[in-house]
C-alpha cells in the first residue's frame, strides 16, 4: 500500500516521500520482455535486410525510432512500477517536487509558497484513499499516487502547521 510520511527537522527542508506499491512480478516480467522485443525487433530486421542484399531504406531507421521509444516508455513504467516514488520537499520560500524512477528522474517542478493552496482530492470507490495539490497563482503540483487518507490528513496538518510558524516572507497557507 502507498503511504505518505513527510520527514521534518527544524532548519532544513521537510520531504514528504510517497512510494509506489510494486507490481505482481508476472507483470514486470511481462513488460520486460515486450521491451526486450521492441529493443532487439530493429535489429533482427537489419541483420536479415543485410543478409538478403536488400538496400537499406528509410524505414528501418523509423522503425528504430519507433521501436526504441516504445521500449524506452515501457522501461520506465516497468522502473516506476518497481522503484518509483513522489518526492516533495518542502522548504520556507518554495516547493519542489520530481517523480523518482530509481534510474530516471522527471525535471523538478517548484512553486512558491506565499498564498500557497493545499487540497486533498478523495478517490478510490469508498473515497478512502486521496491525492495532494498544491496551488501557487497559476502554478500547480499535482501529485500522482492516491494515499489512504488516514496517512495523507497528518501530512496535510504537518505542511500547514510549518507555515503557521512566523517565516521571513510572509508566508502562509490556505
Amino acid at each position: 500500500m502507498t503511504t505518505a510520511t513527510l520527514q521534518f527537522v527544524p532548519g532544513t527542508p521537510a520531504v514528504l516521500t510517497v512510494f509506489t506499491r510494486e507490481t505482481p512480478k508476472s507483470i514486470r516480467i511481462i513488460l520486460g520482455v515486450i521491451v526486450l522485443s521492441a529493443l532487439l525487433a530493429p535489429i533482427v530486421a537489419t541483420i536479415s535486410i543485410l543478409a538478403s542484399g536488400s538496400g537499406l531504406k528509410f524505414g528501418l531507421i523509423v522503425s528504430y525510432i519507433i521501436s526504441w521509444a516504445v521500449g524506452y516508455y515501457l522501461l520506465r513504467v516497468i522502473l516506476w512500477n518497481t522503484y518509483g516514488k513522489e518526492i516533495l520537499t518542502v522548504e520556507q520560500d518554495k516547493f519542489s517536487y520530481y517523480c523518482d524512477y530509481k534510474y530516471f528522474k522527471d525535471a523538478v517542478k517548484e512553486i512558491k509558497t506565499d498564498q500557497l493552496q493545499i487540497e486533498i482530492i478523495k478517490s478510490g470507490a469508498q473515497n478512502e484513499l486521496g491525492v495532494m495539490h498544491f496551488t501557487h497563482s497559476t502554478e500547480k503540483i499535482e501529485m500522482i499516487l492516491a494515499v489512504p487518507l488516514v496517512d495523507l490528513s497528518p501530512v496535510e496538518g504537518q505542511i500547514r502547521e510549518i507555515y503557521t510558524q512566523p517565516i521571513g516572507g510572509g508566508a502562509h497557507i490556505n
